[in-house]
């Protein structure tokens, strides 16, 4: 049974006990723009929490990802079921809530706390009945996101990097007084893991560069990207790239950078990215047009992405793709290749030390361009 046949099925268990189910939040904007949609998110009203709970332990096993908030999820699905709840803040940053269940909320008040007018809408998982309370339909004709509620969307810092994430995902443009109160907002108590979230989605997004300029129209670069300068950041050939990369993220980051210098490349990214990898790779990742197969080489041999780091050259410098792409296929051939070894220099009557370490240095070099034979002929003499 499919997922939405699994919900239907809930539903109409949810009808007999005397509640009603409904899709909310971004499945039911998905599916309204025939895009598709990982998750579906259920509310349900009128049945309480250890009612429910019980309810859905017939469909399998249930997980309490935050049973006092009255949240479950079915496991093995894409089922997210909760029931309506308040919220009050109750300090600073995005977490600073204090979150009630009340499954007898009426669904006008529960959806008057979402962040967004198309992403609250209700369908009715039995009838299909679209509840559209705070006018999303006629947003999601004209393409604009638009705050629902102007004190529930202030309390939470967050919402204004989701508001041009999803501008950058969905191709919108946020409403003029949803940027006008999103330059109202602070971001510094926002975490970092959750900056790189937003940041993360958005380069991967249709429209990433949309991402920057809606930030930068609602004045909230600073916090975070200060260091970005005018866009656009990313070409169509970057764009079309982005599809051939290992590590996407990285690459578009990679892309981003490539802008910044050194020094300040490292302020920018130790602001959003906790990944240590990325870090460190980054920050050995440099962007002039190298010279020779020797330079580029030298430069791969560094890396842990060898391969997105040449996509993004190819990126950068599209009159040398297939220069750079070839050398990128001769490097692989390369990590194929059999090399000196420090026993193939002990055959010779080399001795152990640091001599050595600094000779296989140097002979590791002079592989990328002649033969593991020439090389060692060349050391007999």
């Amino acid at each position: 049974m499919d997922d939405r046949k699994t919900a239907e099925a809930i539903a109409a268990k949810i009808a007999e006990a005397g509640g009603r189910a409904y899709y909310v939040g971004g499945c039911v904007r998905d599916k309204l723009l025939k895009r598709p949609c990982k998750d579906l998110d259920i509310e349900v009203y009128g049945i309480p929490a250890d009612a429910l709970e019980t309810l859905l332990s017939a469909f399998g096993n249930v997980l309490t990802v935050g049973k006092s908030f009255g949240i479950f999820k079915l496991e093995h699905s894409s089922l997210d079921i909760a029931l309506p709840r308040t919220e009050e803040k109750t300090g600073e940053g995005h977490r600073a809530f204090l979150t009630s269940a009340d499954p007898y909320l009426p669904p006008e008040t529960a959806s008057s706390r979402r962040d967004f007018t198309v992403n609250a809408l209700m369908e009715d998982v039995l009838s299909g009945e679209i509840h559209d309370y705070h006018n999303g339909l006629k947003d999601l004709g004209k393409g604009v996101l638009r705050h629902v509620n102007d004190a529930s969307f202030s309390e939470d810092p967050l919402r204004v990097l989701r508001a041009a994430r999803f501008a950058a995902q969905l191709g919108f443009e946020v409403a003029e007084e949803t940027r006008e109160l999103c330059r109202k907002i602070d971001l510094t108590s926002l975490s970092r893991e959750r900056v790189e979230g937003e940041t993360e989605k958005a380069l991967l997004s249709a429209e990433p560069d949309r991402y920057f300029e809606e930030l930068r129209k609602m004045e909230q670069l600073k916090d975070y990207y200060a260091e970005l300068g005018n866009g656009p950041f990313f070409s169509e050939k970057a764009l079309a790239l982005r599809e051939e990369a290992k590590e996407p993220v990285l690459y578009m980051l990679g892309i981003l950078c490539s802008g910044i210098a050194g020094k300040q490349r490292n302020t920018f990214l130790h602001r959003f990215l906790t990944k240590k990898y990325e870090l460190k790779e980054l920050k050995n990742w440099t962007y002039e047009d190298l010279p020779d197969k020797t330079a580029l080489f030298e430069k791969l041999d560094q890396l842990t992405c060898p391969e997105d780091y040449v996509l993004v050259l190819c990126a950068l410098y599209p009159e040398k793709e297939k220069e750079y792409r070839k050398l990128g296929d001769e490097w692989q051939i390369f990590l194929q290749q059999e090399h000196i070894t420090g026993e193939d220099l002990f055959k010779l009557g080399y001795t152990p030390g640091k001599e050595l370490g600094s000779l296989l240095k140097e002979i590791r070099k002079k592989e990328y361009t002649r033969s593991k034979e020439e090389i060692l002929e060349e050391l007999k003499k």
